[in-house]
């Protein structure tokens, strides 16, 4: 088979795999979107920034939950090692999960009030996580399998009750952060439904093989190891507004920057959800039988880039309208956010989708390298305006270490495709 057999072969098996995906994420996007002009007046900027606090609270803590033993349910080829990483990864949860709930009750109990910036929303945290970290586990062996349909039922499931709710307790006025607690309750009932109705597909679960466990944690090791670390150092890196500018701003600027993230992130990070999933899954598999990848790296930049800059240059000039009629008056702070955000999301569109590579060709020391560079940009970036006192100049210049180093992780991915490719072309010619 030619470069351009297998670059269009991937391609065409992939395209109604993104087409499911986008089903469930394009009715999950258009929920949450209807939603947030109900929601922006029935909560405060503040309300918005504790739950912003509480949900980078809770992604960080459900990295360490998954110990990145999800991400390596994709790679064996037999499904017996698949399901030992799911396991692998379900101890790890329970454990975690269960040190989370005792020093959450410990924060809100005992510690100093300044240091619990969310109050008794910081309860939830345990139960969330854990519900999320089962989530990750199932959605990678869905994906293993090519059960996309399934992932796509839960985000609309997931999407609606939670919508649902929030607009419920906000009109409530509920002791925690109603947003919170909606999250929660919407999470629950979209995995019990998911279980509930995939019992076959998770039948090949019930069978708990401690010593496959054992011979699959040796063998996927780099993914704790390194994996982990880096996917931390990220997920700290990127919500790093989130843990540091509460100590120095008020809770309502915080407000105002993750209503940003949402309207701008959202559309995006679901979109490059339902890529890398499907294109992780088709490039393991071309990997495994030992096709080129490059063609098909050249062609996704190509077609990304056409379609971005010309798309948010166009958003550029209609968002400060655009925020004004979705979410109302007081909150034309948002628009100027979004608008710095901009080349991030141009160069988050390029990256995001294909950034599996790096675990792909276990290339993880390096990623981490990246990464922990990556936050040292930004730490830089939200260090400088907390010393100038300008929430703006922080979030500012947070955005352009973004890019940049979003842009350097691209040359990276482009190199290793690169030598795969190169070497599988001399591994044939000899």
């Amino acid at each position: 088979m030619t470069e351009k057999q297998a670059d269009n072969k991937l391609i065409s098996q992939s395209f109604k795999s993104v087409l499911a995906l986008l089903s469930g994420n394009t009715v999950a996007t258009a929920i949450g979107f209807l939603i947030y002009p109900l929601l922006t007046r029935i909560y405060t900027s503040e309300d918005f920034g504790v739950y912003s606090i509480f949900t980078s609270l809770c992604g960080v803590l459900t990295l360490l939950a998954n110990a990145e033993y999800h991400n390596a349910v994709l790679l064996p080829k037999e499904k017996e090692d698949s399901a030992a990483c799911v396991h692998l990864s379900t101890i790890s949860t329970t454990m975690v999960c269960a040190m989370a709930g005792l020093v959450s009750i410990f924060v809100y109990l005992f510690a100093d009030s300044s240091i619990n910036k969310i109050g008794e929303t910081i309860l939830l945290i345990a139960p969330y996580i854990f519900l999320c970290a089962l989530w990750n586990v199932l959605n990678s062996w869905y994906t293993k399998n090519a059960e996309f349909n399934k992932i796509a039922i839960f985000q609309t499931t997931q999407a609606t009750s939670i919508s649902l709710f929030k607009i419920i307790f906000g009109y409530i006025k509920i002791a925690f952060c109603g947003m919170s607690v909606a999250t929660v309750i919407g999470q629950f009932i979209a995995l019990i439904h998911n279980v509930l109705s995939s019992l076959p597909q998770l039948k090949p679960l019930r069978f708990f093989d401690w010593e496959n466990c054992k011979k699959n944690a040796v063998r996927y090791a780099k993914f704790p190891l390194l994996s982990l670390p880096r996917s931390f150092v990220n997920y700290v890196s990127g919500n790093l507004p989130f843990f540091l500018l509460p100590f120095y701003f008020s809770n309502d600027n915080i407000g105002y920057f993750s209503l940003a993230i949402a309207l701008a992130f959202r559309p995006i990070n679901i979109l490059s959800t339902s890529l890398y999933q499907v294109f992780f899954q088709k490039s393991a598999q071309n990997v495994n039988d030992k096709q080129p990848i490059m063609p098909f790296f050249k062609k996704f930049s190509r077609t990304t880039l056409s379609v971005a800059i010309p798309l948010l240059t166009i958003i550029y000039f209609i968002t400060p309208s655009l925020v004004n009629i979705l979410l109302g008056d007081g909150w034309e702070q948002t628009s100027e956010f979004v608008r710095m955000m901009l080349p991030w999301l141009a160069t988050s569109l390029l990256v995001a989708p294909i950034c599996y590579f790096t675990d792909l060709f276990l290339r993880q020391r390096v990623g981490l390298l990246i990464e922990i560079l990556h936050f040292l940009a930004r730490l830089a970036s939200l260090c400088y305006g907390i010393y100038v006192k300008d929430f703006n100049v922080a979030i500012s210049l947070y955005c352009i270490a973004n890019v940049v180093m979003i842009l350097i992780n691209y040359g990276w991915l482009f190199f290793i495709v690169k030598k795969y490719d190169n070497n599988l072309k001399a591994n044939i010619e000899n």
